[in-house]
């Protein structure tokens, strides 16, 4: 028993002098560092907690808007035709080079050999000849390679489109001023064989 008392003694003076104090005072010193921590966190937490209120009522006043603005549906693209592997189709820009590059002997104009050199069947050479002289001009190359690609279903830019319309709008002027001006050379032709 003298043993225990002294084990006691030595494990007392051993202890620390947290372990010393009574669990009711341990109990207290928690509690305040519990309090401490507590309000640590409040403080910390305020902001935080207000910016996410502040978030959350103006999610909640964005939605009824959301709701009513219904977006409406895209309309589906038109299928493209074929590019023929640049990406705006044919353009104007790149049948005037075919041309000039099929003009060997810069005339402006391109014979029957010179557009079978340049890749331009026989046919196509009848077609692109709108005036039938054996000869096509830059402006029936144009509209001629834009009916090509028509046929070939390839795509075709917009300069290139503007322009052939241009020209054959200017065609079909001129051919029908021409009609005007031979009718009234026939009327006045038979009028004067009718005063005879």
């Amino acid at each position: 028993m003298k043993h225990i008392a002294q084990l006691t003694l030595i494990a007392a003076l051993a202890l620390p002098a947290a372990a010393q104090r009574s669990p009711q005072a341990d109990l207290a010193t928690e509690g305040t560092a519990f309090a401490g921590l507590q309000e640590s966190i409040q403080e910390r937490r305020g902001p935080a907690q207000e910016r996410l209120q502040k978030r959350t009522q103006e999610r909640k006043q964005e939605t009824p808007q959301r709701k009513q603005e219904t977006p409406k549906p895209a309309p589906a693209p038109a299928p493209k035709p074929s590019t023929g592997g640049s990406k705006g189709g044919l353009t104007l820009a790149a049948v005037r080079t075919q041309f000039a590059s099929a003009d060997l002997d810069r005339n402006d104009s391109v014979s029957l050999a010179e557009a079978l050199r340049a890749g331009v069947s026989r046919s196509e050479f009848g077609l692109f000849d709108a005036d039938s002289n054996g000869q096509v001009t830059r402006d029936e190359f144009v509209v001629g390679m834009r009916q090509r690609a028509a046929r070939l279903k390839q795509a075709v830019a917009d300069d290139l489109r503007n322009e052939s319309n241009r020209i054959e709008t200017l065609r079909r002027t001129r051919a029908a001023e021409q009609a005007r001006q031979q009718a009234a050379r026939a009327k006045k032709a038979h009028e004067e064989a009718a005063k005879k």
